[in-house]
C-alpha cells in the first residue's frame, strides 16, 4: 500500500516539474492559478514521497514490527501535514515561497523548510537504522540502504548548493528531488523485485520442510485424533494433581480452564497451582475418600469463574499410585451449572405452581375470575378461564369451545355499553393495564354489571394474548347507587339547613334589635322622664323585660351549640318528680295572671324520688310551658300531667310528662319540621310572638339525651300536645324538698362583708351597687392574685364570702380558689361563688371541682344571689 502511493506521490511530482520547467522556458504559457497549482505539487509532493519512501524504508528493513506502527506512521504524518498548510497559506504570507506579479517563481523568508521537512522523514530512517545495528553489537549497513540515501540526498544537495550559492530563484532543489526520486523509486521497485525472489526462494524450501514432515504428520495423526476425540467428548476438563492437602496441580486441560473462562496460563496464576485457590470455601471441606488404584471417586464442589461467578461442577476420577513416584489423582470435571439451574428452576416452577394456586384460591374467594383472551389478526378470538369465570358468567366451561365462548360472552354485552368494553381492550392493548365496568346479559340473572381489568402482551405471531380478572360489580354498583341517592339527601338536607339557617338569622336579626330597640329607646326616655317616677318605673320595667328576652334569645343560641357539640353531658341527682313540676310551673305564675291563663295539675305516681339530670328536665318543661303561655289565646287553659306507666326494667320507674294547651296550635306541614334547628312556623313579625325557633329543638335533643321519647299532636286553632316518656331509676334515699330549703335560705344578709373579685370595671359598678342595695359591705379585688393577697393580709373571718370571677388576666379564678383552699388557717374555709358568663352545666361542675361553694351565671340576679349566699351560710350554720 505505502509503495502504492510513494509510486504516485513521484508521479504527480514528475508531472509537476515538467509543467514547471516547461512554464520557466516559455514552451508552455499557463494561467497564474496554474503555475500556482504547479508550483504548490513541486514544493509539497517532495515532502510527501519522502514521507511515503520512510515508511516503506521502515517496513523493508523491518525497523517496527509491533501493531502500534499503524497508529505511529499517522502521527509522523502531522509534520507533512503542517508544512502542506504553511505552504498554502505562503502565496499570502511569502513565508516558503510565493509567485510574484510576473508570475516567477520566489523564494519566501522559510525557504529552507522544502529542505528539511523531507529530510527529516529520511534522517529518521536513517536514526532507526543506526540504532538497530548498533543494538545488535556490530555496525555494518546494507546496501540497499545506503544506494537509497545516496540517490535520495546527493542530487537536491548539489541543486539547493547550486541555488543557494548562486542565489538563483528557480527550483533547482525541488527539481534534484524529483529526480532523486525517480532513482528512489526504481530503487524501491528493484528491492521489491528482489524480495519477491526471497519469498519464492522460502516457499520452495516450505514445500521442501513440508515433505519431509509429511511422513511425521501421517504417524502422529491418528495418535493426535485419538487425544483430540478424547478431549473433545468430554463434556468438561481434565486434571492431574498431586495428592496433597491442597491438591496441587500437575497438568490442566485447556477445556477445563475454558470452562472457567481462563487460559491455562491464567488458570495456573490465579489459583496458586492449585486445587484450593479457585474452590469455594465452603465446599473445600469435603474429603476425597482414601481410594484403591481401581476405585472410582465422585465429588461436587463449586469453582471461581474469571468473571467471579461460582460454577457447579462434578470431578470423577482415581487415585493414581506409582511405584517410585508420587500419587497422582486423574480427574474430569463436568460443568453441573445447567443441571444445577434446570433443578433449581424445577424448585421454582414447583413453587410457583403452589402460590399460582394459592393466588387462584385467594382471587377466587374474593369472588374474582381469571380469564385470559388471544385476539388474532383474520381469525376467530379465543377466550377460556378458571372454574370461578365460568360460574360468574353462567356457562359450562367444557360445554363450548374458546371460539364459541368468545362469540358467546361478547354479544351478550349490553349494545350502549360496547364502547366501553372495546375502549378497555384497546388500551390493554397498548400495554397499559386497564379496566372497565359494563351491564352484561346473564343467563340466569338478567341484567349484571361486571367490572373486568387487566393487561395484554404481544405474542410473537403478532397476536394479542389479554389476561386478567372478571368480578360481579351488581352489588356494589347498586350500593354506590345507593350512596349517591343518600349524598344527594343529604345535599338536599344540607342545603334545606343552609336555607334555615339563612331565615333563621334574617329572623334573628329582627329578633335581636327588638329587645335591643327597646332597651335603647326607653334609656333615652328615661334621660328624658328622669323627673317623673311614675314614667321612669314603666321604662324600667320595658327595659328589663327585654333584656331578659334577649338574655333567653342569647342562652338558647348557645345551649343549642352546646348540645350540637357533644359537650352536654347527663349527670343525675335524686329528686323529687311531684315538687320538681310543680316548682317549675310556680315560674309562670305571673305571666299566667298576666295573660288571664289557667294551669291545671295532674299528678298520678306511686315512685316519686327517682335520679335524674334536673337541670336538663327542668330545661325540658321550661320550654315546653314557656311555648304553652306564649302561644295561648287570653283565658286560655295549659294542662300538665305526670303519670307512672309499668316497667319491665327492675329498679326503675316509666313516666309520662304530657304538657297541652287550647292555644293557636300548628298546621299539618309545619309538624314534621318542628324540631329542625333554625326553623320556625311564623317568625315574631308575622305572629307578633317572639322567639328564636330554638326552643323545641332544644327539647328534642335534651329528651334524646337522656333516653327519653317526645311525641306531638297539634291542629291550627284546636291547640297543641306534647308527650314525653322516660323511664328513671328509682331513689330509694331522702331527698330534700326544695320548698323546705327554699324557706331556710330566708335570712337577714345586712352587714356582711363580701370580697367582690372582678376585672371588669363596669361589672364592677353595677354589682357593687346592687350588693350594697342588699346591705352588703363589697371590697374590689381586680384579679385573682390582690384577692389571694387581701385575703391572705386581712384577719381570719373579716371577709365573709367571695365573689369570683372565671376569665381574669394574671391568674383565674379557678386557680385563685385552688390556692385559697390551700391556706394553712381558717381562711381556707371561706366561702366562694363563683359569678361568670360561662353559664352551662360543665362551667357549673368545674367550679364545683375547683373548691368552689356554688355557681351563679351573669348578669347576676340578685334573688338567685341572695337565696345562694343564705343556702350557703345556714349550711355552715
Amino acid at each position: 500500500m505505502s509503495f502504492s502511493a510513494f509510486a504516485l506521490a513521484v508521479t504527480l511530482l514528475q508531472i509537476s516539474a515538467i509543467g514547471v520547467i516547461c512554464s520557466e522556458h516559455g514552451l508552455v504559457d499557463f494561467p497564474l492559478w496554474g503555475k500556482c497549482l504547479l508550483y504548490f505539487l513541486l514544493v509539497v509532493f517532495p515532502a510527501v514521497a519522502s514521507y511515503l519512501a520512510s515508511v516503506w524504508m521502515f517496513r523493508l528493513f523491518a525497523l517496527r514490527k509491533n501493531k502500534k506502527f499503524t497508529k505511529q506512521k499517522w502521527f509522523v504524518a502531522i509534520p507533512l501535514i503542517a508544512y502542506a498548510l504553511v505552504c498554502l497559506i505562503s502565496f499570502k504570507t511569502h513565508w516558503v515561497f510565493y509567485i510574484d506579479e510576473s508570475g516567477a517563481y520566489r523564494r519566501g523568508s522559510l525557504f529552507l523548510l522544502q529542505l528539511l521537512v523531507p529530510y527529516s522523514y529520511v534522517l529518521s530512517v536513517f536514526v532507526y537504522l543506526l540504532r538497530e545495528k548498533t543494538s545488535k553489537g556490530k555496525f555494518s549497513l546494507q546496501p540497499r540502504a545506503i544506494s537509497f540515501l545516496l540517490l535520495y540526498v546527493i542530487p537536491p544537495v548539489f541543486g539547493s548548493c547550486v541555488q543557494v550559492l548562486m542565489n538563483l530563484k528557480g527550483c533547482f532543489s525541488e527539481l534534484g528531488l524529483s529526480v532523486a526520486l525517480v532513482f528512489v523509486y526504481i530503487g524501491m521497485y528493484m528491492g521489491d523485485a528482489e524480495e519477491h525472489r526471497h519469498m519464492k526462494d522460502l516457499a520452495n524450501f516450505n514445500r521442501q520442510l513440508q515433505h519431509v514432515n509429511e511422513k511425521m504428520r501421517k504417524l502422529l495423526m491418528r495418535g493426535e485424533m485419538q487425544a483430540k476425540t478424547i478431549a473433545e467428548t468430554i463434556r468438561g476438563g481434565f486434571k492431574i494433581g498431586r495428592n496433597d492437602d491442597a491438591f496441587s496441580f500437575k497438568y490442566v486441560s485447556e477445556q477445563f480452564a475454558q470452562m472457567l473462562g481462563y487460559t491455562v496460563e491464567e488458570l495456573l496464576s490465579v489459583s496458586g497451582g492449585s486445587l484450593e485457590g479457585i474452590v469455594h470455601p465452603d465446599d473445600f471441606g469435603q474429603d476425597i475418600p482414601t481410594l484403591e488404584n481401581s476405585e472410582i471417586y465422585t465429588v461436587s464442589y463449586r469453582l471461581r469463574c474469571k468473571d467471579g461467578s461460582w460454577k457447579h461442577v462434578e470431578e470423577r476420577g482415581r487415585l493414581i499410585k506409582t511405584e517410585g513416584a508420587e500419587d497422582e489423582i486423574w480427574g474430569v470435571v463436568f460443568d453441573k451449572d445447567e443441571i444445577v439451574r434446570t433443578e433449581t428452576a424445577l424448585v421454582n416452577a414447583e413453587n410457583s405452581r403452589k402460590k399460582l394456586a394459592e393466588y387462584n384460591d385467594i382471587i377466587t374467594n374474593a369472588g374474582l375470575g381469571v380469564w385470559f383472551v388471544t385476539f388474532r389478526e383474520g381469525l376467530p378470538s379465543l377466550l377460556n378461564g378458571n372454574e370461578k369465570f365460568y360460574e360468574l358468567i353462567g356457562v359450562d366451561g367444557g360445554s363450548m369451545s374458546e371460539e364459541d365462548l368468545h362469540e358467546y360472552f361478547a354479544s351478550r354485552i349490553i349494545p350502549e355499553d360496547v364502547p366501553i368494553f372495546g375502549a378497555a381492550v384497546e388500551k390493554m392493548k397498548s400495554g397499559q393495564f386497564a379496566e372497565a365496568l359494563y351491564r352484561w346479559n346473564h343467563p340466569k340473572l338478567g341484567i349484571v354489571y361486571n367490572r373486568c381489568g387487566g393487561t395484554a402482551v404481544r405474542l410473537p405471531d403478532g397476536a394479542y394474548c389479554l389476561r386478567g380478572y372478571h368480578g360481579d360489580a351488581t352489588e356494589i354498583v347498586a350500593n354506590e347507587q345507593e350512596q349517591q341517592e343518600l349524598l344527594k339527601k343529604a345535599l338536599a338536607a344540607a342545603e334545606e339547613s343552609s336555607r334555615a339557617k339563612t331565615t333563621f338569622l334574617n329572623n334573628m336579626s329582627h329578633d335581636i334589635r327588638t329587645p335591643m330597640n327597646a332597651i335603647l329607646g326607653f334609656a333615652s326616655l328615661i334621660e328624658k322622664e328622669s323627673d317623673n317616677p311614675a314614667k321612669v318605673k314603666e321604662y324600667l320595667k320595658k327595659v328589663m323585660n327585654a333584656g331578659d328576652f334577649l338574655l333567653s334569645l342569647i342562652n338558647n343560641v348557645l345551649e343549642m351549640a352546646r348540645i350540637e357539640s357533644g359537650k352536654s353531658e347527663v349527670v343525675e341527682s335524686p329528686v323529687n318528680l311531684r315538687e320538681m313540676v310543680e316548682v317549675t310551673s310556680s315560674i309562670f305564675e305571673a305571666s299566667l295572671k298576666e295573660n288571664h291563663l289557667t294551669m291545671n295539675f295532674a299528678v298520678n305516681i306511686v315512685h316519686e324520688n327517682v335520679c335524674i339530670d334536673v337541670v336538663k328536665m327542668r330545661e325540658i318543661s321550661v320550654n315546653l310551658l314557656s311555648n304553652a303561655v306564649k302561644y295561648s289565646v287570653e283565658g286560655g287553659t295549659i294542662n300538665v300531667e305526670l303519670t307512672e306507666k309499668p316497667c319491665d326494667k327492675e329498679g326503675y320507674a316509666a313516666y309520662d310528662f304530657i304538657f297541652s294547651d287550647n292555644g293557636i296550635g300548628m298546621a299539618p306541614d309545619y309538624l314534621p319540621h318542628i324540631f329542625d334547628s333554625f326553623v320556625r312556623e311564623r317568625n315574631s313579625t308575622e305572629s307578633k310572638i317572639a322567639g328564636t325557633g330554638l326552643g323545641l329543638p332544644i327539647v328534642k335533643k335534651l329528651v334524646d339525651l337522656l333516653g327519653g321519647t317526645i311525641e306531638v299532636e297539634s291542629s291550627l286553632g284546636k291547640g297543641t300536645r306534647f308527650t314525653l316518656g322516660f323511664v328513671h331509676k328509682i331513689c330509694e334515699e331522702n331527698v330534700v324538698s326544695e320548698k323546705s330549703s327554699s324557706d331556710a335560705e330566708k335570712m337577714d344578709l345586712a352587714g356582711l362583708r363580701v370580697l367582690f373579685t372582678e376585672d371588669n370595671d363596669l361589672n364592677v359598678e353595677i354589682g357593687t351597687t346592687l350588693l350594697e342595695e342588699v346591705g352588703f359591705k363589697v371590697e374590689r379585688a381586680a384579679d385573682g392574685c390582690e384577692c389571694l393577697e387581701m385575703l391572705t393580709k386581712a384577719d381570719p373571718g373579716y371577709y365573709d364570702f367571695i365573689l369570683m370571677d372565671i376569665q381574669m388576666p394574671k391568674m383565674d379564678g379557678y386557680e385563685t380558689t385552688r390556692q385559697i383552699r390551700k391556706l394553712p388557717d381558717s381562711r381556707k374555709n371561706i366561702p366562694i361563688i363563683a359569678t361568670t358568663a360561662n353559664a352551662f352545666e360543665e362551667d357549673r361542675r368545674a367550679a364545683l371541682e375547683a373548691g368552689m361553694n356554688d355557681h351563679v351565671t351573669k348578669p347576676i340576679d340578685m334573688i338567685v344571689l341572695t337565696k345562694t349566699i343564705s343556702r350557703i351560710l345556714n349550711g355552715r350554720k
